[in-house]
């Protein structure tokens, strides 16, 4: 281990005058700060498995600004996933925005015993991608990834992020995955019901069109289009119908109901998509 200089401290012993102090500091534990690199306070245990690899002495109160080992960094990680975990639940909000994101831009993939949720945009969707990220931010330890991709031959700027896995993912892949394909499932009209989850699909895959507004809904079969279409007038009481793009099929929203459509998801929309709305008031 490298050291930086770190004071050397006198040695534990539990029959010092402040034993209870001690006892209680190292119950509580110390926090590492694993993006600078250095440890302020462990969590309980991570605490036990840096002794266990030889990186904490019998003084817990020692170890500061000390540089932190990927070995450890990973069992931090690890230590702190399964604590995230345990704690989370899914939030209604969290819930509504993750069922506009799945129709949308968002996928669930399996990486070991459950899925995860992972959301990637352009990076000229920050706004979008940094509101996703702080609803989710309760299930997520990595910071936003910003990174270059070549797409047919040119380059551009992305930026995704990706949460921990848990059973709830899980839960939504049965729903919205046959296989390794995202679809429209068939009761998806008591699914898409609250104004949230429809802004979140609109703000992912609206997009202003001559005539009104279109869902560009490329990646599904017609059928599950229609079934989609059939929701959004159920729920919202809005005109929708189907029309033909790129030998694909999309939901076109004509201009007189766009204003409607604003109404509905006006508290959820974010300012820097309201240019899919040009005509709004």
């Amino acid at each position: 281990m490298i050291s930086t200089g770190t004071p050397k401290a006198k040695a534990f012993s539990w029959s010092d005058p402040d034993t209870e102090r001690r006892k209680r500091g190292e119950q509580k534990g110390l926090v590492l700060d694993t993006h600078r690199g250095i440890i302020k306070t462990l969590v309980p245990h991570f605490f036990i498995e840096m002794r266990k690899l030889g990186y904490i002495g019998e003084n817990p109160f020692v170890l500061i600004k000390r540089t932190i080992p990927r070995e450890a960094q990973e069992t931090y990680m690890n230590v702190k996933g399964k604590t995230v975990k345990s704690r989370f639940k899914l939030s209604d909000k969290q819930k509504f925005v993750l069922i506009g994101t799945l129709l949308g831009d968002g996928s669930l993939a399996k990486r070991g015993r459950y899925c995860r949720l992972f959301i990637k945009h352009s990076a000229n969707q920050r706004k979008l991608i940094e509101w996703k990220y702080n609803v989710f931010k309760n299930i997520v330890l990595m910071p936003l990834n910003c990174f270059a991709q070549e797409v047919n031959g040119k380059e551009y700027q992305f930026i995704q992020f990706v949460t921990l896995t848990h059973p709830v993912f899980d839960e939504y892949r049965k729903i919205f995955y046959r296989g390794s394909r995202k679809i429209i499932p068939t009761n998806i009209d008591k699914i898409l019901y609250h104004p949230l989850a429809l802004a979140v699909l609109l703000m992912d895959d609206g997009a202003n069109d001559t005539f009104g507004l279109t869902l560009q809904t490329h990646s599904f079969k017609k059928n599950e289009v229609r079934l989609l279409s059939q929701a959004i007038k159920k729920s919202f009481k809005t005109i929708t119908s189907l029309r033909k793009n790129k030998g694909k099929w999309i939901i076109y929203f004509p201009k007189k109901e766009i204003k409607k459509l604003y109404r509905i998801i006006e508290k959820y929309l974010l300012p820097s998509l309201k240019y899919k709305f040009p005509i709004a008031p």
